[in-house]
C-alpha cells in the first residue's frame, strides 16, 4: 500500500459538459518517468483515448494514468491538484473522526490499493480506488506496530484484504470511465481465495454548468450491485446550499453489536470537500 500523492500544479481547464464520455482527460498534467509496466506504450500512437483504454484493458491496466497527446502518441499524466485536494479532504475527515472517538476504528489510504477482478474472458485485472477505508477486522500490525491491511496467505506478496469502503472522485473523467471502474470494483467474484470484498463504494462526480463546477453528484453502490444511470444519483450537493453528508455506518466498516454502537457513523461533509477542492 503506497503513500498519498504529492500535489502538483493543476490545469485550469474544465469539462464543457457532464455528458462527455471520453476515457480519461487531457487536462491532467503530464509526467516524465515511465513505470516499467507501461513502457510497452512508449512510441505507440492511438486514434483516441477510447482506443488506448481498450489496449490498457487487454493488459489489466485499466486505471493507468496515460492519455493520447495531440500527435497521437501516448503520454503519461498525473492527477490534478484538484483531485489531490479532494482525496486529501476525504482522508483528513476520516482521520479526524476516528481519532476523535474512543479507540481506533480503521485506516485510510489514497491510491495505494488494488481491487482485483476478472474480465469477460476470465483474465485477472485490477482497479485502484482514489480513497480506501478499512475497519479493524481487516487490519493487522506490521513489525513497526502500525496497522496495515492483512495480506492473504498463499497469495503473491502485496495481495491484501480489500477495503471495506472505496471512493472514486471525478472532476474531469467521462462517465463511461468512472462507471466502468465502479462496476469492476463492486460487482465481481473473489479472485484470491480468502479475500474479503469491498462492502460499499461511492462515486463523487463534479457537476458542471456552463463549463464551471457547481456541485457534486453522489452515487452509492453496495457490494454486488452496479452503477445506477447517470441521471439517478443517490444524492446531490450544490455549492452555496445546505451541506450534504455521506454517512458511513459502523456496519459498512465491519463492526457489529456493542462495538458498532461505540464506533458510530463517519459522516463525510460535501461542503468541506468542496471548499478543500477549490482551495488555492
Amino acid at each position: 500500500m503506497s503513500g498519498a500523492h504529492v500535489p502538483i500544479v493543476e490545469s485550469l481547464s474544465l469539462d464543457s459538459s457532464e455528458d462527455e464520455e471520453r476515457q480519461g482527460s487531457a487536462q491532467d498534467c503530464v509526467a516524465e518517468e515511465w513505470p516499467e509496466e507501461l513502457q510497452f506504450l512508449q512510441g505507440k500512437r492511438f486514434g483516441s483515448d477510447h482506443e488506448l483504454q481498450e489496449e490498457l484493458e487487454k493488459h489489466g491496466l485499466g486505471d493507468a494514468r496515460v492519455l493520447v497527446g495531440s500527435d497521437g502518441f501516448v503520454q503519461l499524466k498525473m492527477p490534478s491538484s484538484r483531485l489531490n485536494r479532494a482525496t486529501r479532504s476525504i482522508a483528513e475527515q476520516f482521520t479526524l473522526w476516528k481519532e476523535g472517538i474512543t479507540g481506533k476504528w480503521g485506516i485510510v489510504d489514497r491510491e495505494g490499493t488494488n481491487i482485483y477482478y476478472r474480465n469477460a474472458q476470465g483474465q485477472v485485472h485490477k482497479r485502484c480506488p482514489d480513497v480506501s477505508l478499512w475497519g479493524m477486522s481487516r487490519l493487522s500490525k506490521n513489525s513497526e506496530g502500525e496497522y496495515q491491511p492483512i495480506e492473504i496467505p498463499g497469495e503473491p506478496e502485496g495481495v491484501e484484504l480489500e477495503p471495506h469502503v472505496v471512493f472514486q472522485f471525478s472532476s474531469h473523467n467521462g462517465w463511461l470511465d468512472e462507471e466502468g471502474a465502479m462496476n469492476n470494483m463492486m460487482d465481481h467474484d473473489v479472485v484470491h481465495p480468502g479475500n474479503e470484498l469491498v462492502q460499499v463504494g461511492y462515486l463523487i462526480k463534479v457537476r458542471h454548468q456552463g463549463g464551471r463546477p457547481v456541485g457534486f453528484k453522489i452515487f452509492r453502490v453496495p457490494r454486488g450491485q452496479r452503477m445506477p444511470p447517470r441521471n439517478q444519483p443517490t444524492s446531490e450537493y450544490t455549492h452555496g446550499g445546505n451541506d450534504v453528508k455521506i454517512v458511513i455506518k459502523a456496519a459498512d466498516l465491519g463492526y457489529t453489536g456493542p462495538t458498532a454502537w461505540m464506533c458510530g457513523s463517519f459522516k463525510l461533509s460535501m461542503k468541506k470537500l468542496w471548499a478543500a477542492m477549490l482551495r488555492a
